[in-house]
């Protein structure tokens, strides 16, 4: 099994430039190739797939969109190196948190492939909320600061300057 996943902040388009792939089983080098190319910034096939609300190949999502030719240049290159299947898969998280995943079998789909496809896809689902929980918990873990510290950023909040800061509080 081979693919990808895209982390992007809450309410953000798949194609952000906080965008994060992580990708698995597929040659060396191409989500990083996908960002730095990019070809990334021009992709509607995501947006779509998260809007559409419904998993396809990527093949099929090709022909309901277009697409630019760069773009379409990008993904024979990708066809080559990896002439695969590609099922994409929208993700629905908490707070906003929408995202993308693919994946492929390394081989042709066949009819029979339906129900494991299905459970891959919950499988994705399952794992984006897991991992939208825990980017969440960390992104909301209080800081402890010493009372010292709490009141130099009080001041600061209240527009004084660092020097106004220390003479208020009396240190140098």
């Amino acid at each position: 099994v081979a693919g990808t996943y895209h982390l992007v902040p809450p309410f953000h388009s798949q194609v952000s430039d906080d965008l994060v792939i992580v990708q698995f089983g597929l040659p060396d080098g191409m989500a990083q190739d996908y960002i730095d190319s990019g070809v990334f910034a021009e992709d509607p096939i995501p947006d779509f797939i998260v809007s559409e609300g419904r998993a396809m190949l990527a093949s099929d999502a090709t022909k309901l969109v277009p697409v630019s030719m760069r773009y379409m240049r990008y993904l024979a290159k990708w066809r080559k190196a990896f002439p695969h299947p590609l099922y994409l898969v929208p993700l629905y998280g908490p707070r906003g948190r929408d995202s993308i995943s693919s994946f492929s079998l390394g081989r042709p789909f066949t009819k029979f492939d339906q129900h494991l496809s299905r459970h891959i896809c919950e499988f994705l689902q399952s794992t984006h909320v897991e991992i939208c929980d825990e980017v969440f918990a960390i992104w909301n873990r209080k800081i402890k600061l010493s009372k010292r510290e709490e009141e130099i950023l009080t001041w600061v909040a209240r527009g004084k300057t660092g020097s106004e800061t220390a003479d208020i509080l009396g240190i140098s």
